[in-house]
């Protein structure tokens, strides 16, 4: 098969892996099996599809961009397990790909202005993901495997983990790219569990109470809730976890405290928010 050519769109954040070497590498760590059916985000000049599509079942390629759209289904003619679909992965709805009773496999190189929007769509979709293979610039992938007491834990990290094991699996130089990003790459892994890995009694208010806990860093607890829990309620309950700061506890102890102090939530405005920056809630 024929290479795409395109010239990267600085709209899209396109940076187009243009080494064999990675591409194979990140193709092994994800290790597709043949009863997979995957879907890759972004699939660009089609440097992934070309190794993922022998060995899977089905794939699914979602582009954005209308001429490599074209040109990936074109390329990919009369190949039966490949479906090309022309669409804006965020509005994509993974369920319509899964197979009966089962679930997806996701892979991709991702557009580093979307990193933070992208990862929270997948997590809202959890129950139909079997595990995820992302390419993100670093910075964001060393926020989604952060712990508690680092500065880079925070919302990515509460919520991704609350979902799945997650793993950092190796880091990418930016001379593998086409053109070269300003910043260095990694590769991590997400395996989903089949629940939440701690019992969230309402996960609407969890949303909200990551982004007011981590909205002001500086800030114990007590006073970076105040916004979202009646300010009387939090100076009458009893709990030492309000005198920390929420990257000094670890997710079971936010899960543990959230859930206590969901029935005195007032309205929070902003509503749950996801910015650009890769660590949104």
């Amino acid at each position: 098969m024929q290479a795409i050519p395109a010239r990267p769109k600085r709209s899209l954040g396109q940076h187009f892996l243009v080494d064999a070497n990675v591409a194979r590498k990140i193709v092994r760590a994800f290790a597709p099996q043949p009863a997979d059916t995957v879907v890759e985000i972004g699939p660009g000049r089609g440097a992934l599809t070309e190794l993922l599509a022998p060995g899977v079942k089905r794939l699914v390629a979602v582009e954005l961009d209308r001429f490599l759209a074209a040109a990936l289904a074109a390329r990919f003619r009369g190949v039966a397990n490949v479906e090309v679909v022309e669409a804006d992965f965020l509005k994509v709805e993974l369920a319509s790909f899964a197979p009966v009773g089962g679930r997806v496999r996701l892979i991709g190189n991702i557009p580093y202005n979307i990193s933070g929007p992208l990862i929270f769509r997948v997590l809202e979709q959890a129950n139909v993901v079997q595990d995820m293979v992302l390419m993100l610039q670093k910075e964001v992938a060393l926020r989604v495997v952060a712990g508690p007491g680092s500065k880079e834990y925070g919302p990515l990290a509460v919520h991704s983990q609350l979902l799945a094991d997650v793993r950092l699996l190796f880091q990418v130089s930016p001379q593998v790219f086409r053109p070269r990003p300003r910043v260095d790459s990694a590769v991590v892994q997400w395996v989903f569990l089949p629940g939440p890995r701690c019992a969230v009694a309402d996960r609407a208010f969890f949303l909200r109470f990551v982004r007011a806990a981590f909205g002001q860093r500086r800030k114990v607890l007590r006073n970076a809730l105040s916004r979202l829990c009646d300010k009387s309620a939090l100076a009458e309950l009893q709990e030492p976890a309000l005198a920390s700061r929420a990257e000094q506890l670890s997710l079971e102890e936010l899960v543990r405290l959230c859930n206590r102090l969901a029935p005195c939530a007032q309205g929070l405005s902003g509503g749950s928010g996801q910015d650009r920056s890769g660590d949104s809630a």
